[in-house]
């Protein structure tokens, strides 16, 4: 389960970097509220987000990343979705949301320039569905440049699978789409 985390932590961290030098001075066109609805079967949530943005699945299809076109600024400032299994799961490994909290610090750790903020509760509370997670923020450095990292870990309703919610960005951009993550992320429907 770790080595299927790494893929899909690097893959994310690949998708923002790629062609990075030669969209920084592009600017970015706010559109406002997302207008797309995400709503893969098996995901177990549904998500709104920009309709000019897309959205790629990871090779085992566990994480879905969505970004704003290739060539735009908005390309680098990605939102992710990961889905990680408990231990109530045959394969999986993970106790509670403090025990996936600890295995993505000791990831992030590894990174040059590591800083995080500290680990406070976070709820989901949509209809009759309340979720208790933690959330927390990492800056760190890949090939000089400076990324800031939101994320959020919440249970499944029967706690078997935890949903990791990532907004990830260049430190440079990140106020600059952080308003469409927050939209994204008001707008999380987690499926019972």
């Amino acid at each position: 389960m770790k080595d299927i985390f790494y893929i899909c932590f690097f893959t994310v961290i690949i998708f923002i970097m790629l062609p990075f030098s030669s969209v920084c001075a592009q600017e970015h066109k706010g559109r406002g509220l997302p207008a797309r609805l995400f709503q893969e079967k098996g995901a177990g949530y549904t998500i709104e987000y920009p309709g000019d943005w897309v959205y790629e699945r990871s090779a085992d299809n566990v994480t879905f990343i969505f970004s704003g076109p290739s060539g735009t600024k908005a390309y680098h400032s990605t939102v992710s979705i990961q889905n990680l299994l408990s231990e109530k799961s045959k394969a999986g490994k993970y106790r509670d949301p403090d025990a996936v909290v600890n295995d993505l610090l000791s990831l992030f750790e590894k990174q040059n320039g590591f800083t995080k903020s500290a680990v406070k509760p976070f709820t989901y509370s949509k209809g009759p569905l309340r979720l208790t997670g933690k959330q927390f923020s990492v800056e760190y450095s890949v090939d000089k440049h400076v990324f800031r990292q939101w994320v959020i870990v919440l249970p499944r309703p029967r706690g078997e699978i935890f949903h990791v919610w990532f907004y990830t960005s260049p430190t440079a951009q990140y106020d600059e789409f952080a308003g469409i993550a927050r939209a994204m992320l008001d707008s999380w429907i987690i499926l019972e």
